[in-house]
């Protein structure tokens, strides 16, 4: 299929809309890194956020932005953790819009007490607020994701292929939003689909998102 088909659909994308949100990216540098772009030539990039991102940056955001050592025995797991860091740094200059896809609220795979789980939900709406300043949706939060997209065979069958109910249902959210990435530690997911079809998103771990946001 054609890297553009329904160029129109993906132009009705809310979350896609131009507006203040820092110094774009130009599309046409590299077309597979913005798989959910339509056939604009520059705009912002959209990366859909798994639960597990969220919780690091609820863990370790405030220490990075203020430049505070994070130690950690996993090293892949402290690289993932300071190009999150790297990331949000970012986003302060750069037209990045991270989605809480509304998966991410139903999460219930991690227990914990609830004065945990507010802190995470407080997170996610920490994120939502951003997103809603970058694109000036005051009020109409809840139609983000009400829009269609149309899937074939090819999506469907890389959805297939994702472990998990939970983590299918936040990759599918993530087509249906129209995002680019989809930013997960998860080496399950990661590991599901060696091959993506035209429009799906870019499964990535941060710190291939932050070298692509490099060049």
């Amino acid at each position: 299929m054609p890297a553009h088909d329904h160029s129109d659909e993906l132009d009705a994308n809310p979350l896609r809309s131009i507006e203040d949100g820092g110094h774009g990216f130009c599309y046409d540098i590299d077309r597979s890194v913005f798989p959910g772009a339509s056939a604009s030539t520059h705009g912002p990039l959209l990366v859909g956020l798994d639960t597990n991102a969220v919780l690091e940056i609820q863990e370790y955001g405030v220490r990075l932005i203020d430049d505070v050592r994070i130690h950690h025995p996993d090293a892949e797991h402290l690289r993932d953790i300071y190009a999150l860091g790297d990331l949000v740094q970012l986003w302060f200059v750069r037209d990045i819009r991270f989605v809480v896809l509304p998966g991410a609220r139903r999460d219930q795979r991690r227990p914990g007490k609830s004065e945990k789980i507010a802190r995470l939900h407080e997170t996610l709406s920490a994120i939502e607020e951003a997103l809603t300043f970058q694109i000036q949706d005051w009020g109409y939060e809840d139609h983000r994701f009400d829009w269609a997209r149309t899937r074939n065979l090819g999506v469907d069958c890389a959805l297939a292929r994702i472990p998990g109910s939970l983590d299918r249902r936040l990759v599918e959210q993530s087509y249906d939003a129209g995002v680019d990435v989809f930013l997960t530690m998860d080496k399950q997911v990661l590991r599901s689909v060696s091959t993506l079809p035209s429009g799906f998103p870019n499964l990535w771990r941060p710190p291939r998102l932050w070298l692509i946001c490099l060049d």
